[in-house]
């Protein structure tokens, strides 16, 4: 999956570089945008908002990874510690079978 989502964003990004105009005209400083400074800034805000996206979603998998972690580190723990526990509390039952 990762790999098909490497290969379309990567797509998306060369798309987006073909459709921005370096032309004279985009250049040009008017009172309002011509077409090309338009098309620009649309491709701007579109690039944007991906990038946010994209960015929000890698924090929230982050936060899930750190999060899993945390809870196996505990369920280790808790194994851990419940494992010493009943070793510790057959030992006693031993002990108390022997002395009976």
């Amino acid at each position: 999956i990762a790999q098909c989502i490497g290969r379309s964003l990567r797509q998306f990004c060369q798309k987006s570089d073909t459709m921005v105009t370096s032309d004279p005209e985009a250049y040009q400083i008017k009172e309002t945008p011509n077409g090309a400074q338009a098309r620009n800034a649309h491709m701007f805000n579109v690039l944007h908002q991906l990038f946010t996206a994209l960015t929000l979603i890698v924090q929230r998998e982050e936060e899930n990874l750190a999060v899993k972690a945390t809870l196996m580190f505990s369920g280790l723990q808790q194994q851990h510690s419940s494992v010493r526990l009943t070793d510790v509390l057959s030992n006693d039952i031993n002990e108390i079978q022997r002395i009976c």
